[in-house]
C-alpha cells in the first residue's frame, strides 16, 4: 500500500482512506444533500461496483437513485442525455422558466 506524503502542517482533522472508499462518501454525501443526484452504472447496485465504490448505497438510498445499466455505453450516454434534458426542464419550471 503507498504511504501518504509527508506535509509540514495540516489543516484541522486528516482521516487516511483509500480512494474508492473517498469516492463513496463524496457519493453518500451528495445523495444525501440533493434527491436529484442518482449513480447508475454497469454492477454498481448489488454488486457495489468493480472496486466496491458504491457498495451500500443501494440499500442506503434505494433501488430508484441507485441503478445497474447493461453493458452499453451507447444506453447509458443516452440515459444520462435524456435524464439530463428532463432535469434541466423541471428545474426551468421551477426557476420561473429562467435559464
Amino acid at each position: 500500500m503507498a504511504k501518504p506524503m509527508p506535509t509540514t502542517e495540516t489543516q484541522g482533522a486528516v482521516e487516511e482512506m483509500r480512494v474508492q472508499e473517498a469516492l463513496r462518501e463524496a457519493l453518500r454525501y451528495e445523495m444525501a444533500r440533493d434527491e436529484r443526484v442518482f449513480v447508475m452504472g454497469e454492477d454498481v447496485a448489488l454488486f457495489g461496483g468493480a472496486y466496491g465504490v458504491t457498495r451500500g448505497l443501494l440499500q442506503e438510498f434505494g433501488q430508484d437513485r441507485v441503478l445497474d445499466t447493461p453493458i452499453s455505453e451507447a444506453a447509458m450516454v443516452g440515459l444520462a442525455v435524456s435524464v439530463n434534458q428532463v432535469v434541466d426542464a423541471v428545474m426551468r419550471l421551477a426557476e420561473g422558466g429562467k435559464h
